[in-house]
């Protein structure tokens, strides 16, 4: 016989979501006189593990004036003395009854009041908030919390929300299953309303209760019954195909990722929970105010420039973009004093291939180069390299992923104090911002500033940011989806991220000039492959290259001499190039001494740094370098590249200029927040600053503006002591393959070519192409083309003098490109020129022309004296005429003479300034300015009336 002892309870936990109600054992052992039964009973708890019972005990039990018999489950080290389950509120017809917060049994017999338990539960304790936290309209976060009691470290348990907020702050609270770590954990929290709402630091937001893994939540299964009141499989699955869904439209690029089926799985789930964290437009962009950037200019003036000339098609694009930012309130309409000049730059790529009609794509950029002079300079905390490597290497990562904003300037609000300095004109009127433009001087600073603080509390733990690169990493998966979610909930509403630019738990990154992986941190060879490639010299001009190279750092080297002795001999006069085994040596032992250290250093972002650029014919070098204690020049990396496409017919001008501004895209990361010095050999760059839009091509105006936000000096170095970028960018690099997409069609191959039109915009159309071999052929037996070929191959030319000179000349409209002879489309301008009537092409008589017609202008327009077109203007010299083979130098014009079209393209016939008459030479329209183009046509036109004149006399 059972004995049932009874005893009195205050119904210390009713739980709808247990399936039977339970007790623990020290319920059992306190009850000595109730024997336990044994009970074949399988438990699921609330963490989802699967727990077995110890036994069943009976007794009978007295709830207010009900007394009755209940079966009780009994586990170990249960938290709750007593839970009553499903089974118990079932039988005794119980309902809650909200209004007085009473439990009520058998119809009404009786009510028992409910209570929460803080007072006589020592599991129990509140959480409050870690942060001042600001909830965003019709919005669902998760925000980070912290229990009350500071004793609880490392627990299981419940977090339930606070029911004042609802009537308060009108948000909700999720109830949900945490695990506190350091009494830290996180609440979910919907707010519904059409406002944000303002949460205080410190606030009790609710309530956590610890449970243990046998806290009964849904399965009870015996030999024939599998009691599981609520699944939920079916609805979880459903929501995390469609956050898949979200993630799959984002077009996040997982390729340096190494993840398994379930990992990427969950981590696709978890982005597309935070879609909002992401915008692929603007009227997605985020704005916060966490630093308004504001622009100190002290007691300057205000500067307003006039605003550039557009074309009507050019005024078109400039509305379109003016209508975008003022429909998401980037810019407004401004009665501002000061005015900077709109500048539209064509993006590189020519045409967006998402674009139907296949137009030019625009960048909206503004001219703040005055402003920028006038802008007190301001320094940022620097960051020590040392310490970021020190704290990477101990928090021994496996997975990395990094971040980039969506145009993240424009993220930033203005202070409005100073906003009105951002004013710009163009053809609609006036406009500034209200949010940070690009170029404007300050702004990687203040960027900077916004990065740190959005990720206040993780950086330096989880978290590393420099300038626009911030870096999340984390020993395990679980932890780096737990660092992510922490980054969103910062990040917030505020702050949007552009998904095809981030990376996600990636096997491997670059951050800061060093390689990330599970493996640990190393230096990125990109930084040393330009030297460690360097090919092994063939002739006398690239053993020179080398050493120019070798021996700008021989400082370093204590021995250099010797070391390099055997590529010396090589230099001797009259001596034979053999490369025999001694000079393999050296030349490897030069390169392992130029890429290690104290040659190769870290860099140090307390210091200046310098960059020293070049450009030949084939490639262009860049070195980023800094001055150590000793004041001697240190590597921090070398670069460079061969020349791409349409590069390869740049003037030596443009290739000087685009070393340039590859080595500053190159090491951005160090040069955005530092003045910095440029070395060059070319002394046309030390004016680019005075580059406008109405006096440079759009390749020139595009590169002017790039530089106006960065702050540096530019200094002219003679080509013998740039020697170490200089061989940078006279050497070879490994051939790079352009694509053709082609598509068979029966037996002939159909290929997409561009043609430029009088249409403003290219137009594609499709030709039928004969077979390559057989073009090329046909192209250098050809009579018309196989001396232009051969001499642009092999710089030879016809014997007959007239022969040589008009293949000089036709060499220039055109180009070798993958053995095909193409002609090669320069820009032209309409210019009126005298015909050949009207001047005379007699060589003996050109001069004696010219003079007359100088004195005659001289007479009726003497131009002023500060007139910046004559005498003054440089000149690129034609770079294949084989009478100038120093194409490194530009040449003062003292005039043109005459000009003529060859070939139908106009030429001018220039007058070097300094020269004598046989080094008058023809050079194309596109190497004179318009400036000299427009100057002889008003001479021109004003040599034809005075012959008019004098004809009616």
């Amino acid at each position: 016989m059972i004995a049932r002892p009874k005893f009195n309870i205050e119904p210390e936990r009713q739980d709808d979501n247990a399936d039977v109600t339970h007790a623990t054992d020290a319920i059992f052992i306190m009850q000595k006189t109730v024997p336990l039964e044994k009970a074949y009973l399988l438990a699921t708890g609330a963490s989802g593990a699967s727990l077995r019972a110890v036994g069943q005990i009976h007794v009978t039990i007295e709830i207010g004036r009900l007394s009755m018999e209940q079966t009780f489950q009994v586990f170990e080290n249960f938290t709750h003395s007593i839970i009553l389950g499903l089974d118990f509120l079932d039988q005794q017809k119980a309902r809650l009854n909200f209004d007085d917060k009473t439990l009520v049994l058998q119809s009404g017999i009786t009510e028992v009041p409910l209570t929460n338990g803080e007072n006589n539960d020592n599991s129990i304790c509140f959480i409050s908030l870690i942060n001042d936290e600001v909830i965003p309209s019709r919005s669902e976060v998760i925000i980070p919390v912290q229990t009350v009691d500071k004793s609880i470290k490392s627990k299981i348990g419940i977090i339930e929300p606070n029911p004042a907020l609802v009537g308060k702050q009108n948000i909700v609270g999720a109830t949900c299953l945490v695990q506190i770590r350091n009494n830290k954990s996180f609440l979910q929290v919907l707010n519904p309303t059409n406002s944000k709402v303002r949460l205080s630091k410190h606030t009790k937001i609710g309530k956590f209760s610890e449970i243990i893994e046998n806290s009964i939540s849904s399965e009870i299964t015996d030999d024939t019954i599998q009691i599981n009141s609520i699944d939920k499989g079916t609805q979880n699955n459903n929501n995390e195909a469609k956050y898949i869904e979200i993630a799959k439209s984002l077009n996040f690029n997982f390729s340096n990722s190494d993840l398994t089926t379930e990992q990427k799985q969950k981590l696709m789930v978890m982005l597309g929970t935070n879609r909002d964290v992401f915008a692929i437009n603007l009227s997605e962009l985020g704005c916060t105010d966490l630093h308004p950037h504001r622009i100190d200019t002290g007691d300057a003036a205000p500067v307003r420039q006039r605003f550039y000339r557009q074309s009507p098609a050019m005024k078109t694009e400039s509305s379109k973009h003016i209508k975008e930012m003022l429909d998401n309130n980037i810019i407004e309409p401004s009665q501002s004093e000061w005015a900077s000049p709109v500048c539209l730059v064509r993006k590189k790529g020519s045409t967006s291939s998402s674009s139907a009609s296949n137009q030019p794509q625009y960048r909206f950029c503004i001219d703040f180069r005055q402003l920028n002079l006038l802008c007190v300079k301001r320094v940022y905390p620097i960051v020590q390299m040392d310490d970021i490597v020190d704290m990477l290497g101990e928090a021994k990562a496996k997975f990395y992923s990094t971040v980039d904003m969506f145009n993240g300037y424009h993220q930033i609000k203005l202070d409005p104090e100073t906003k009105h300095k951002t004013a710009f004109t163009c053809h609609e009127g006036v406009f500034e911002f209200n949010r940070l433009p690009f170029g404007l001087s300050n702004s990687p600073h203040t960027f900077q500033l916004v990065m740190s603080e959005a990720l206040r509390g993780i950086n330096w733990k989880s978290a590393l940011v420099y300038m626009d690169d911030v870096l999340i990493f984390s020993k395990t998966f679980e932890e780096h989806l737990h660092h992510l979610t922490i980054l969103f909930q910062n990040y917030g509403s505020q702050l949007k991220l552009k998904p095809t630019k981030c990376t996600f738990a990636a096997k491997e990154v670059r951050f800061l000039g060093h390689v990330l992986s599970k493996d640990g941190i190393a230096v990125d060879t990109t930084k040393i492959d330009a030297v460690k490639t360097f090919p092994v010299p063939q002739n006398i001009t690239d053993v020179r290259a080398f050493l120019g190279l070798a021996n700008y750092y021989r400082k370093f080297v204590k021995g250099f001499s010797k070391i390099a002795s055997p590529l010396h001999r090589l230099l001797v006069k009259g001596a034979k190039f053999i490369w025999d085994n001694d000079c393999q040596k050296s030349f490897d032992e030069i390169k392992t001494l130029l890429i290690s250290a104290p040659i190769l250093a870290f860099p140090d972002f307390s210091k200046d740094f310098i960059l020293y650029t070049d450009a030949s014919q084939i490639a262009i070098g860049y070195i980023l370098g800094q001055k150590d204690r000793k004041g001697r020049e240190q590597v921090i990396a070398y670069g460079g590249r061969s020349l791409r496409g349409a590069e390869k017919n740049y003037c030596i001008r443009d290739l000087e200029y685009l070393a340039l501004i590859e080595g500053v895209k190159q090491y951005h990361v160090y040069l955005a927040t530092r003045k910095f010095r440029i070395y060059t050999d070319h002394e046309a760059l030390l004016h680019i600053q005075k580059i406008t839009k109405e006096k440079s091509t759009g390749r020139l105006a595009r590169w002017a503006m790039f530089l106006q936000s960065y702050d540096y000096e530019i200094i002219h170095k003679k080509g013998t002591a740039n020697g170490n970028a200089d061989a940078l960018s006279r050497r070879p690099y490994g051939t790079e393959i352009v694509t053709i997409t082609t598509a068979t069609v029966e037996s002939s191959t159909q290929t997409e070519a561009t043609f430029i039109e009088l249409d403003p915009y290219a137009s594609i159309c499709e030709i039928t192409t004969s077979p390559k071999e057989k073009v090329v052929n046909d192209q250098r037996t050809d009579e018309n083309f196989k001396d232009v070929i051969k001499y642009i191959l092999d710089k030879e030319l016809p014997d007959k003098t007239r022969q040589a000179r008009k293949t000089v000349i036709e060499s220039q409209d055109y180009i070798i490109d993958d053995d095909f002879y193409d002609p090669q489309d320069r820009p032209t301008n309409n210019v009126d020129v005298p015909t050949d009537d009207e001047m005379s092409d007699d060589e003996d008589n050109e001069e004696k022309n010219a003079e007359d017609a100088d004195e005659i202008v001289q007479t009726d327009t003497q131009p002023d004296s500060n007139d910046p077109i004559r005498n003054d203007t440089q000149v690129q010299r034609h770079t294949n005429d084989d009478r100038n083979n120093d194409d490194s130098d530009l040449y003062l014009v003292e005039r043109i003479v005459k000009a003529k079209r060859i070939n139908n393209k106009m030429h001018y016939y220039i007058k070097w300034l300094g020269f004598g008459n046989r080094s008058n030479s023809w050079e194309p329209e596109e190497n004179i300015p318009p400036e000299l183009r427009h100057e002889f046509k008003v001479r021109m036109d004003q040599t034809k009336r005075i012959k008019a004149r004098k004809t009616k006399r």
